[in-house]
């Protein structure tokens, strides 16, 4: 068994997780950004009112 080709494959494998994993945290934080802002802005309009 060739090692170096199972460490590379293992690393390649790591870097995908790794890309997958960063891709849905960013994800989740743009979403939650896009939650604040229109809490943000409904909190705003709300305070407008009175």
């Amino acid at each position: 068994m060739n090692f170096d080709a199972f460490e590379q494959g293992f690393v390649q494998l790591g870097v995908s997780i790794g890309n997958a994993i960063g891709g849905a945290i960013a994800a989740v934080i743009g979403f939650i950004g896009q939650v604040g802002h229109y809490i943000h802005d409904a909190t705003l309009a709300l305070i407008n009112m009175f």
